[in-house]
């Protein structure tokens, strides 16, 4: 039997901290970014919700959007799923799951349509200012951003400047007063920009990574979303520059009198924000710890490619990139070999696998274009990035920096990174002159800046990750794995020779909502997708595991990914005296181990000593879900059980 030691009892309360903030960062994600691709966000398996779910789905998204959740929502597609299958194939969810899910999705529903329900978006800063909003109106709008934001509403949104305005004029300017319909409707709106802002997408100018969206005329946005939408092969997404020019479109339909933009004009803009959408994408899904060699999980061989292959190939990479692949990109060197050997090997790639193929390469293209992959390890001498004053920075500068960072890493930057402090700074002075001698740094500076800590980065990790080589197969380059033995409890169950793909699909999105981004190579949901690639259908005899054990094993997992990464965070820059790595949740960045606690046996003073300890490493009351809670939810019970029962 275990003992409830004081090394067991903190080791327990640091291994559940782990796990608490894992999840805490994959909601805050959710919130910085909405949600795209809903069903993968939010864990759910459109396949495994019965008809009975699918309407409860319905019902709870209906409530949180205020109106029939539309066409394209996650209600909607949930209900023709399951009129495919009434009965469902997973385990039921309560109602306070489906409610999580559908206020998540309904976030992403208003963030993207951003309009009123008349179909025209308003201008709320004309709205306030022409209007002259009463006291009563300002306390309205503030509670509907509150609802819509699912936080209070900063000093920089409109709600609170509306509350400043009203402070000073309660009774407003005597107009018709505005019903609580159209306050929800300006307050979404700004939601939606306040959202953006804070997640790095667009700055105060209204800009999306430096192209300004301002001028375009209706016209010209409906043509710059279809040609955004060609090169993306899919409708643009709300982050888009085709998105932001409709939303400020409907402002000014007739633009701003600039010279109307030719077709042209428009598709090279549109090609310009493609690349960039699509190398996130790529950087998000295909590399981690750094850029990486393009082949490490694919297994191709360029030898074996048909000319067929070669072209569709070439096809996709030239969509990501947004001009022709260059000489030395994977796409060139495959229709190189292909003219050698037009037919391939008769293993035919699809669409898809070449398009995976496409993206991870065209990320390093990119990153190679802009010097990251080939720059020497950083330096104070070899620097040519501009010096950045943290004790200046503000927080929009931080936020950007974090964003140009995020991008190409392809992973958010880890605690000392300079994006992690530029962050940590910021949150004393947001408000700064700027990092640069007392301006702010623009956004070719902040990459420039990033691409250099991103190397720092790369080079410090470097042993754990050795780079593969562009498209060859069973290339002895690869990711640095750590395979997941040792494990115990839920994930100890997960036989990898017996899983099917469908298992293999629930445990990555299990664990890919946990960890707040895409399992690494040596998670265990990775490792159950190379598995399952083997025996899609599984092997019997065996059991099928259903959502629980599945959402359990993913929890160990993250837990064991988090420590391990926690572990391999860069060296801080305090050596050199310029920064120092923040700490993790209260404590200095190590694997964090399970611990052997015996809850049953557990005295009441242990309990507390164990809350105590989780708290301190939290910095907050840990959640009723947390090991701590539980055990002091057990001793409670057991005193309060009548004399001579056990709980």
């Amino acid at each position: 039997m275990a003992a409830n030691t004081q090394e067991n009892i903190t080791q327990a309360a640091v291994s559940d901290a782990v796990r608490i903030e894992a999840e805490r960062a994959a909601e805050q994600l959710a919130k910085a970014t909405g949600a795209t691709g809903a069903s993968v966000e939010a864990g759910v398996d459109l396949t495994d919700l019965s008809e009975k779910e699918a309407r409860k789905l319905e019902s709870e998204e209906h409530k949180a959007l205020g109106y029939r959740p539309p066409k394209g929502s996650l209600a909607a597609e949930a209900k023709a799923a399951a009129a495919k299958h009434p009965e469902g194939s997973g385990e039921e969810l309560n109602r306070a799951d489906l409610r999580d899910v559908a206020q998540l999705d309904a976030a992403r529903v208003e963030l993207e349509q951003s309009a009123p329900s008349t179909g025209a978006l308003l201008d709320p800063e004309a709205v306030v200012g022409v209007a002259g909003l009463t006291e009563k109106e300002a306390r309205k709008l503030e509670s509907e951003e509150h609802k819509a934001l699912g936080y209070r509403p900063p000093p920089h949104s409109l709600a609170a400047e509306a509350k400043s305005v009203a402070s000073k004029d309660p009774a407003g300017s005597g107009g018709p007063e505005l019903t609580r319909s159209e306050l929800r409707d300006i307050a979404q709106l700004d939601a939606a920009r306040v959202e953006l802002e804070n997640a790095g997408i667009i700055d105060g100018a209204g800009a999306v990574d430096g192209v300004g969206v301002g001028p375009f005329s209706a016209k010209e946005a409906r043509k710059l979303e279809s040609e955004e939408h060609k090169a993306l092969g899919y409708r643009p997404p709300k982050d888009s520059l085709a998105a932001e020019a409709m939303r400020e479109a409907a402002k000014h339909p007739e633009g701003a009198g600039e010279p109307e933009l030719n077709r042209a004009e428009l598709r090279e803009v549109a090609e310009l924000d493609a690349a960039r959408i699509e190398a996130e994408k790529g950087a998000a899904a295909g590399a981690t710890g750094g850029v990486v060699g393009v082949a490490v999980d694919q297994d191709v061989s360029l030898e074996g490619l048909s000319e067929k292959e070669a072209r569709k190939l070439e096809s996709e990479e030239h969509k990501v990139l947004g001009y022709r692949p260059p000489k030395g990109s994977l796409a060139a060197e495959a229709m190189s070999e292909a003219a050698k050997h037009p037919e391939g090997d008769g293993r035919e790639l699809n669409r898809a696998e070449l398009r995976e193929l496409a993206k991870a390469d065209a990320v390093l293209v990119e990153a190679e274009k802009s010097g990251v992959a080939t720059s020497p390890t950083l330096s104070a001498a070899s620097s040519s990035a501009p010096p950045i004053d943290l004790n200046s920075i503000n927080a929009k500068e931080a936020r950007k920096l974090m964003s140009e960072e995020h991008k190409l890493l392809g992973h958010r930057p880890p605690p000392g990174s300079l994006a992690a402090e530029a962050q940590s700074a910021a949150a004393k002075h947001p408000d700064a002159p700027g990092a640069a001698g007392g301006r702010e740094l623009n956004r070719a500076e902040l990459r420039e800046v990033a691409a250099e800590d991103a190397v720092r980065i790369d080079e410090a990790i470097e042993p754990k990750i050795r780079r593969g080589s562009r498209g060859s197969r069973g290339s002895t380059g690869s990711v640095g794995r750590i395979s997941p033995t040792g494990l115990t409890g839920a994930a100890a169950k997960i036989e990898l020779d017996k899983i099917s793909a469908k298992e293999a699909r629930k445990l990555m999105s299990e664990e890919h909502k946990i960890l707040g981004y895409r399992p690494p190579p040596g998670s265990l949901a990775a490792e159950a997708q190379s598995a399952a690639a083997k025996h899609p259908e599984g092997v019997a005899p065996k059991k099928e595991l259903n959502r629980k054990e599945l959402r359990e094993a993913a929890l160990e997992d993250a837990a064991r990914i988090e420590a391990e990464r926690l572990s391999q965070s860069p060296p801080s820059l305090s050596a050199t005296g310029e920064l120092s790595p923040p700490a993790f949740g209260g404590l200095s960045t190590g694997t964090a181990p399970s611990g052997n606690l015996d809850l049953e046996h557990m005295a009441k003073d242990q309990a507390r000593e164990l809350q105590s300890e989780e708290q301190r490493i939290l910095g907050y009351r840990p959640p009723r879900e947390s090991i701590a809670a539980a055990a002091q939810s057990l001793t409670d019970r057991m005193d309060n059980a009548p004399r001579g029962i056990r709980v």
